[in-house]
């Protein structure tokens, strides 16, 4: 069993009010006996099938947030997977 966790601070130096949509993503399991469990995702909206998180946040002017998620991925004793995070692309194990 792996675990990852992540964080991202946001803050508006505008003196104006912002919302912002805020994306990330954890793994997607095409395999039965490998599971994704998401741990934690900060209030976020997951969409299981592509393991897009989505947040939708207002920032008031000067105002800073943390953004967390994290995931377990589980698979069978001696199996080992790895993926490369990236902004562009969802670990899949097949």
């Amino acid at each position: 069993k792996e675990t990852s966790f992540f964080e991202t601070t946001l803050r508006n130096n505008s003196d104006k009010e912002v919302i912002l949509m805020l994306e990330d993503q954890v793994p997607v399991s095409l395999r039965g006996d490998i599971t994704v469990d998401v741990l934690e995702m900060s209030e976020g909206v997951l969409d299981k099938p592509t393991g897009k998180i989505q947040w939708r946040i207002r920032l008031a002017p000067g105002e800073s947030r943390k953004i967390s998620f994290g995931y377990s991925v589980k698979t069978p004793k001696g199996m080992v997977v790895g993926g490369k995070r990236s902004s562009k692309s969802t670990p899949r194990f097949l």
